[in-house]
């Protein structure tokens, strides 16, 4: 304890070496005002049309009355802390993976969900432009 004074009877002894803790994650930027308001891409010509809410689920629907629409994920994970990130456990892709979207940010004056491709079977990948990356 304190030099000099003496140790009371019920004092713990100090372990020799504490564990060493994990550090705490760095912060996450603002979330963008596409965390309350869903965002919408569409590809000219394109059969799908897709939606997301940043942080929380994403959606991909087809063009049309009455087409199907499937969840694309509905679990954030960062990729890179404020960069990227991935919305994953969305519907079963027939016989294979869960869909999933990766997200990219991007710094921009304004919101806009950049055109969604398929980079491998139900795999997706975005951009979105927002001020909250820059």
């Amino acid at each position: 304890m304190f030099q000099g004074l003496p140790t009371p009877p019920d004092a713990l002894p100090l372990p020799s070496s504490l564990p060493s803790l994990p550090l705490p994650a760095p912060p996450l930027p603002s979330p963008p005002a596409s965390s309350r308001t869903p965002l919408r891409s569409q590809v000219a010509g394109g059969e799908y049309e897709y939606e997301v809410c940043l942080y929380s689920r994403a959606t991909q629907r087809g063009r049309g009355k009455g087409k199907a629409a499937f969840s694309l994920g509905r679990e954030w994970a960062w990729e890179t802390a404020g960069a990227v990130g991935v919305l994953r456990g969305g519907d079963k892709c027939g016989a294979g993976p869960k869909r999933s979207v990766r997200i990219t940010f991007e710094c921009a004056e304004s919101e806009k969900l950049g055109p969604v491709s398929e980079r491998s079977t139900c795999a997706y990948a975005t951009t979105l432009a927002t001020p909250a990356a820059c």
